[in-house]
């Protein structure tokens, strides 16, 4: 097995007696795994370490447990189901009226009957019911602002079903209005737990307000389109969204079935980029070649003439005698050599906003679940932008993604439907599967492209009811 980038580059700094500090050994081994990553994605040249597979195998787990899928278990159907076990473990149960209490037990509280109502003019009118309901000795009833103790005398007996039906009772005022006003005292039971003669929540409140904290993850969905610029070279975009994140606080405002929502969230998006680098390489080529050669060596030597003996005079004769030397020779000459490479690369640019959602909703309760519906609009600025993105005015290279070419402001379509169970009286919880459209460009009017943002996915909120 190789070593990895990381050993490789340990070595070396201690060839070099070089010791960094902890910080800069953290950013050098950051850069390196990417390094260790795109060889191996890339070439398959470098084997990585075990240590270096893992967090590779950890982020890509963590990347698809993250993005929302249909046929994958993974954050939003956690959220999902860690919402529905809490309400089940929290839901408070019915309270129970002991026997010897202040109320006691109201089936064993004797019956009244009283055979007169009071329609809106005051005037009495007598009923006949068979079915009445029992009720306390002593309570107030608010008819017309008109308070006045009930005795035994002046229980009215109200008719279990078609009520409306009977002379006189279709003039009294609906339980929405506030039928009966009970102090909570009386029953030691919030405003909340309220009911009115055929056991249904009465609402005495105006209006409420509460406040939502909240937190939403949804898939993200980009559409771009090239906008008419004749002059100008555009190279074509290859862009994937990434999810988008949110979080922040909303305030409530609830009438009877319709709601206002506005509050500041902040919200991150994103997106990756490919682009190609050009990178020019200059090295230096040795050419060299063996050339075969060679020369004569030349000698004298000198002879004796015999013949010159005779005469007793010696004499030497110059005889010259040559032979080949066989000689080679490597030659080389360094020639400057230029050549091209075409790098691919991926960029991730970041943009996160502040925004102010404005809502307006419709809802209905059923006991402790409500269900409403929102729309609205969501306004944002521009807060904070990462990262650079491939440069759509030549073939090569990318570009910074800054304010000078993203929109400083945002603006949003925002379509939701909630799901509230409020298990206390003062606390509550949601669930908001939510879509928005983006109906402003990502980019600027000079940019030659423009793109808008959509998303789908779920908002988990907790709530707590002021009034």
């Amino acid at each position: 097995m190789s070593k990895g980038l990381e050993d490789i580059f340990r070595e070396g700094l201690g060839d070099m007696h070089s010791n960094p500090s902890p910080q800069t050994w953290k950013k050098i081994k950051n850069r390196l795994w990417w390094k260790d990553v795109v060889h191996v994605l890339s070439t398959a040249a470098v084997e990585p370490s075990a240590s270096v597979w893992t967090a590779i195998s950890l982020r890509l787990w963590i990347s698809s447990f993250l993005r929302f899928s249909i046929r994958q278990f993974n954050v939003y159907y956690l959220g999902a189901a860690g919402l529905i076990t809490a309400g089940i473990l929290i839901t408070a149960p019915d309270p129970v009226i002991n026997q010897g209490s202040k109320l006691g037990d109201l089936n064993m509280m004797p019956e009244y009957k009283n055979p007169v109502a009071v329609n809106t003019s005051g005037t009495p009118q007598p009923v006949t019911s068979s079915s009445f309901v029992s009720s306390l000795p002593v309570r107030t009833t608010s008819i017309k602002n008109e308070e006045q103790p009930l005795t035994s005398d002046h229980i009215q007996s109200v008719p279990a079903e078609n009520y409306s039906e009977v002379p006189g009772l279709q003039y009294l005022p609906s339980r929405k209005n506030g039928l009966f006003l009970i102090n909570p005292a009386d029953i030691l039971m919030s405003q909340d737990s309220i009911v009115n003669w055929k056991g249904e929540p009465v609402c005495t409140d105006p209006f409420r307000w509460s406040a939502d904290v909240f937190f939403a993850l949804s898939d993200m969905r980009m559409k771009t389109k090239t906008v008419n610029h004749n002059d100008q070279f555009i190279n074509e975009m290859s862009e994937k969204p990434l999810n988008m994140f949110s979080a922040g606080a909303v305030l409530n405002f609830q009438k009877g079935h319709f709601s206002l929502h506005g509050g500041l969230a902040y919200t991150q998006s994103g997106f990756s980029s490919e682009y190609n680098s050009l990178h020019y390489k200059t090295d230096t080529v040795v050419i060299s070649w063996i050339t075969d050669g060679g020369y004569f060596q030349y000698d004298t030597l000198w002879v004796l003439n015999l013949d010159s003996l005779i005469n007793g005079n010696p004499t030497y004769v110059a005889v010259l005698d040559s032979h080949f030397v066989y000689t080679s020779d490597t030659l080389s000459v360094n020639k400057p050599v230029t050549t091209k490479e075409v790098v691919s690369a991926t960029t991730v640019t970041r943009i996160s906003y502040i925004e102010i959602p404005l809502l307006a909703g419709y809802s209905l309760t059923s006991g402790k679940l409500s269900y409403r519906v929102k729309a609205g609009v969501i306004p944002g600025l521009l807060f904070y932008s990462k990262g650079s993105m491939a440069s759509p005015y030549a073939k090569y290279g990318d570009m910074p993604a800054d304010r000078e070419v993203l929109n400083q402001w945002s603006l949003s379509g925002y379509t939701s439907f909630e799901i509230h169970y409020q298990p206390f009286a003062r606390l509550g919880f949601s669930a908001e599967p939510f879509y928005r459209h983006s109906l402003t460009g990502l980019f600027n009017n000079n940019f030659p492209y423009q793109t808008r943002l959509s998303a789908a996915g779920c908002r988990f909120a907790v709530r707590y009811y002021i009034k």
